[in-house]
């Protein structure tokens, strides 16, 4: 399962962040306030972002893979590259965990939720 979805992790170019909407570090489009009408690329980006931030959450199921210690730099650094430049991605970070989490729930047995919910949030990155 990790595999696949680092594929897609590994496909998300660099520049883009992974955990909103910026296209890039120089990116100073505002993404909170989109009209209804209009506004289509802030629309689509904001989407994208979403699929990231999903994508991101998913490969983070790595963080568990002891066994596999250049995956679990490769998505820590990553992460954490975007966790580092960007207050948004860090809100987006936090805010999606938790609902992540349950969500995630149905594909895991609740002792095992609990054990990925501590590895995931004791997480430490280095900043």
């Amino acid at each position: 399962m990790v595999a696949e979805w680092h594929a897609k992790f590994r496909a998300i170019p660099e520049n883009v962040h992974l955990l909103c909407p910026k296209q890039s570090n120089d990116d100073v489009e505002d993404y909170t306030h989109v009209l209804e009408t209009g506004d289509e690329e802030k629309k689509k980006r904001i989407s994208e972002a979403k699929e990231r931030v999903n994508i991101a959450f998913w490969t983070s199921l790595a963080f568990a893979m002891k066994d596999k210690p250049d995956l679990v730099t490769e998505v820590s650094n990553r992460i954490a590259e975007s966790l580092r430049a960007c207050d948004r991605c860090v809100m987006n970070w936090h805010m999606y965990r938790k609902a992540w989490l349950n969500s995630f729930a149905e594909y895991v047995f609740p002792a095992r939720q609990q054990l990925l919910c501590a590895v995931i949030s004791s997480h430490t990155f280095r900043r």
